[in-house]
């Protein structure tokens, strides 16, 4: 009988155990750390500290905003909410933000023309492009002092989706909530790299004046913190590449399958054969 269990023991090892070479392989590439994220560099580090505070998302062409506007007279507000008769209701936030009740794929809202301006009621054509939402916020309240009595207003970004793809737990179009979001936020959303994905390459494809840039990240540096691509855009596409091995791995799977269901029905018959 321990003959038997030993024969089945070492065929088992057969069928399972990798290749030497592909064990030296891994070895030889735990020496190098291309797992870890963030790794020191004095340069990286403090430029990242001068960068920290200095982004502000500028309206650009396509945007899509939501504004609300109240004041002391709740009858003259609704001249300047006409999307809230359309069954979207928007709410004041605290700082500055608003709220809707549902989003879709097609938000209704003001959009930006190509020449940068929204069409606000009673006022016209405002331009936008280039501003913030803070400050689009006080041009807009400002200027509706002539028509209502304290007004308040308040402006938020319906647009902003990023799209998260390749080697990451849950690849997806994600809608932002905020006028701001990191390149690592946008990764957590996603759950982070699988195992396979390669950190130090990270593609963020972006529109840019009708044109395409790429722009490479590397997360196991710390210069990802000055890397333009680190706040992101509206539209911004970001790429996992998987490692070789990955792509190595799925090129002979398929190919070896018929061969290691073979070898399993081989095994299994030699088991059911030594136990009778």
């Amino acid at each position: 009988m321990n003959s038997i269990r030993f024969t089945t023991f070492l065929l088992i090892c057969l069928l399972v155990a990798p290749p030497t070479n592909s064990l030296a392989q891994s070895s030889k590439k735990k020496k190098r750390d291309d797992m870890t994220y963030f790794q020191s560099n004095a340069l990286a580090d403090s430029l990242a500290r001068l960068s920290l505070s200095t982004y502000t998302y500028r309206l650009q062409p396509g945007d899509v905003l939501a504004i609300a506007v109240t004041s002391l007279n709740t009858e003259a507000d609704m001249a300047f909410n006409p999307f809230a008769r359309m069954g979207v209701a928007l709410t004041a936030g605290g700082g500055g933000g608003i709220s809707t009740q549902e989003t879709n794929n097609l938000p209704i809202g003001y959009r930006v023309s190509e020449q940068g301006s929204i069409n606000f009621p009673k006022l016209g054509a405002v331009p936008v492009v280039g501003r913030s939402l803070a400050e689009l916020e006080t041009t807009l309240r400002d200027t509706l002092k002539t028509y209502l009595r304290e007004p308040y207003v308040a402006a938020r970004l319906l647009s902003f989706k990023i799209s998260v793809m390749g080697e990451v737990q849950r690849p997806s179009v994600f809608t932002v909530q905020n006028e701001r979001i990191t390149l690592t936020e946008a990764i957590s959303l996603a759950g982070d790299l699988t195992v396979y994905g390669k950190r130090d390459n990270i593609m963020v494809v972006r529109e840019v004046g009708g044109k395409r840039e790429f722009i490479p990240v590397d997360l196991t540096s710390r210069d990802v913190f000055t890397s333009p691509a680190y706040y992101l855009k509206p539209n911004d596409v970001i790429y996992v590449e998987p490692k070789s091995g990955r792509k190595l791995q799925a090129s002979r799977t398929l190919p070896l399958l018929p061969v290691i269901l073979s070898s399993a029905t081989l095994v299994a018959t030699v088991i059911l054969n030594l136990i009778r």
